[in-house]
Parts: structure tokens; C-alpha cells; sequence
């Protein structure tokens, strides 16, 4: 069973009728509310559901700002989440396609049922509602569009024609002014995004201790000269001496084949090799959750100063810093076993890997610069 499609548009810069000619509908419901216009359309009749309860509960005596409700409808579910009294998502779907972050950060969860605890979030309330009356769905049902052009006579319409015809001067017409139809923007798909676009910082730092094995067995003719990460690339970058041939450097290659099984790209120069690793994986495994980055960055802080790495500050936050936290942090003489337990140490947190830098120094160990990103909500709630 599938419900009515809802559609935004900012008042500021757009008309209602731009909307439902931008949005046709053979059924429909339109409403402004709050400086945005919000319409449903569908092919079959039926009713604006969300804006139903959106007045009931508006109608309570101290209405939540932001919450959820979800309501059975044939086999289905309604879900609905309003924002500031403005219903900015609304559909028809199976206990799956529930948004979990609107869930998780919503004030207040209502239900027509109560046992619907096994989609939700852990330890949220739901309050429970009486369903919707014939009364109060009434003023809410979809209509079919009207015709904006009146019955005429045929002999009416003739004669106006021939006058309009005889009469008529052509006049340039104005340039139409543009239209730009603004809708509300999910504020977590931001988040969302950045977790897929994100290096999964365990994976991101093991791949860089395995470089740094490699780089222990090179010849010394060609010697080890840093290993970075930038732009989700793992840069290995060696160096040739006056001496280096490429014959043995080729022969190096030959006996690591896993490389090329790990989609490690190598370019050999008269002036250097280089390897570059950039697949690896993200974090959307942490889509259906958010966590305040302060309950993962103060206890991360605490362990990695015990650990002996010296906290830096942070790059300066991006245009997604409302969902992320830097952290930066160096080592003189780190061995590559301490990169090892750093990943081992984030594997079950949502931490991506921003930059990290490698040059090596004596007896095998680095001197080690590393940002993380911690994902999560900065907000103090």
C-alpha cells in the first residue's frame, strides 16, 4: 500500500500554484504552514494522514518541537517526523524503512500500538494515541484539481476569439522571473553522507602498519621516505639512491604479489616508487545510530595520552562539523605494533581517518602524525 508523496517548497520562493504545477497530482492536498507549503499528491484518493495528526498533537497543550509518530495502515505503517510544526517526512512503510536517527533525536514518539518497541531505538518512551476519527480526517482528503477555465457557450468563445483577434497588438512579454523551489533538507543526511564518505579509521591505519612492514624489507638502495594519507589515499613513497636499479626494486615487487591482489596501484619513476592503496571502508555501518562525540572523544583523549601520544590541535573544522569532531595527535619514536593497537583501540567506534603522516627515523620506528574524525552529533543534548 503506498500513500500520498509529500513535497516542500519555501514560500519565500515559491507560489502555491508553481507547486502543483510543479507537482501534479490526480489527487491532492495543499497546505502553507510556518512559511513552507507543503502538498501531497497521489493517483488514487485518500488523505494528508501526517497533517491529520500534526493537528492533533499541535493541538495538545505543550506540543514537542521535533517528534515521530507511527500508525498501522493496512499492512503497513505510517511514519511521520515534524519539525518545528512543519511535517518534513511522511510515509507509507514497512518497520525497516523507519528513519532511525529522526527516532533516536526526536522529543517525543507516539504510536496507536504500543508493542512496536522492537524497531525502536533502545530506552525511548512512546506514548500511545487513539487513532484518527472520521472528523478528524475529513478536512484533510485529497481532491481532485479544478479547472481554472470557466463553461463557455461555443458561440461566446467564437465571437470573443474573432475580437480578441481583430483588436490584438503583440506587446513583448516580460521575462518570467525565475522559480526555485526550496525544500526542508533531512539535517542528518549530512551525517549519513559523511559516514559513507568517511575511511574507517581501523582499516585506514592497518593498511598503514603493513606499509610500514614493507618498508622494512626495501633495499638500500631504496629506502623508505614517508607514508601519508590525504584525500582517502595511502601514499608509500620510496626514494632511489644514485645506485638504485630498478632491476632489484622490480624484484622486491615480485615477492610481495599480494600488492597487486589488494588493488595497491605501484609507479616506478627513474626517481622513486610509489604505492597507493584507496579502497577501503567506510563507516555506514553506524547509519542507523548517533552517538554525542564528547561520550567518544574525552575516554579516547584519556587513553591515548596514557599511551604516550602527544595531543596536537585539530585542522580547522569543516562545513561538517556540526556531525564531526578532529582529533590530532603525534609520536617521535612510535613502533609500528602501537599503530596496531591504535586500531584496535577505535575498532568499535564511529572514527574515520582524516590525514596521517609516517617518516621513519631509526631501529624501525616512525615518527607518527595522525587526525581522526570522530562522527557523531556535537550537540549538547
Amino acid at each position: 500500500m503506498s500513500g500520498p508523496t509529500l513535497h516542500l517548497g519555501a514560500v519565500k520562493s515559491t507560489t502555491k500554484r508553481q507547486m502543483m504545477e510543479r507537482f501534479p497530482g490526480s489527487f491532492s492536498y495543499t497546505v502553507e504552514r510556518h512559511g513552507w507549503y507543503c502538498r501531497y499528491v497521489s493517483a488514487t484518493p485518500g488523505f494528508a494522514l501526517a497533517e491529520a495528526w500534526l493537528t492533533r498533537v499541535l493541538s495538545r497543550d505543550k506540543p514537542p518541537t521535533s517528534w515521530c509518530l507511527i500508525a498501522p495502515v493496512g499492512d503497513e505503517y505510517l511514519f511521520m517526523w515534524s519539525f518545528k510544526q512543519v511535517v518534513q517526512k511522511a510515509l507509507i512503510c514497512t518497520p525497516a524503512q523507519f528513519d532511525q536517527i529522526a527516532l533516536q533525536r526526536c522529543d517525543e514518539i507516539f504510536s496507536t500500538e504500543l508493542p512496536i518497541a522492537e524497531y525502536l531505538p533502545s530506552e525511548r518512551d512512546v506514548e500511545c494515541l487513539p487513532p484518527l476519527t472520521k472528523e478528524e480526517l475529513a478536512p484533510f482528503a485529497l481532491k481532485k484539481p479544478r479547472s481554472v477555465i470557466p463553461i463557455v457557450s461555443i458561440a461566446a468563445f467564437v465571437a470573443v476569439g474573432l475580437g480578441a483577434a481583430l483588436l490584438y497588438e503583440p506587446t513583448p512579454s516580460p521575462a518570467p522571473k525565475p522559480v526555485v523551489i526550496e525544500a526542508i533538507v533531512d539535517p542528518f543526511d549530512a551525517y549519513r553522507a559523511a559516514l559513507r564518505e568517511s575511511v574507517l579509521a581501523t582499516n585506514g591505519l592497518n593498511v598503514a602498519a603493513a606499509f610500514g612492514a614493507y618498508g622494512a624489507t626495501l633495499p638500500a638502495q631504496w629506502p623508505l621516505q614517508s607514508i601519508t594519507f590525504s584525500d582517502q589515499q595511502l601514499t608509500f613513497q620510496v626514494e632511489r639512491k644514485v645506485t638504485g636499479q630498478h632491476s632489484v626494486i622490480k624484484a622486491w615487487l615480485a615477492a610481495i604479489p599480494e600488492l597487486e591482489t589488494q588493488g595497491v596501484m605501484t609507479s616506478l619513476s627513474d626517481d622513486g616508487l610509489t604505492l597507493t592503496a584507496s579502497h577501503f571502508s567506510n563507516l555506514a555501518r553506524w547509519q542507523g545510530s548517533i552517538t554525542p562525540t564528547k561520550a567518544v572523544y574525552q575516554p579516547l583523549r584519556e587513553m591515548l595520552i596514557g599511551l604516550g601520544w602527544v595531543m596536537n590541535t585539530p585542522p580547522k573544522e569543516s562545513l561538517l562539523s556540526r556531525f564531526t569532531t578532529s582529533m590530532s595527535f603525534s609520536k617521535q619514536e612510535a613502533a609500528l605494533s602501537e599503530l596496531q593497537s591504535l586500531a584496535e583501540l577505535v575498532k568499535a567506534l564511529p572514527v574515520g581517518l582524516s590525514a596521517l603522516s609516517m617518516k621513519p627515523t631509526q631501529n624501525g620506528r616512525y615518527s607518527i602524525e595522525i587526525t581522526l574524525l570522530i562522527l557523531g552529533d556535537r550537540s549538547n543534548k
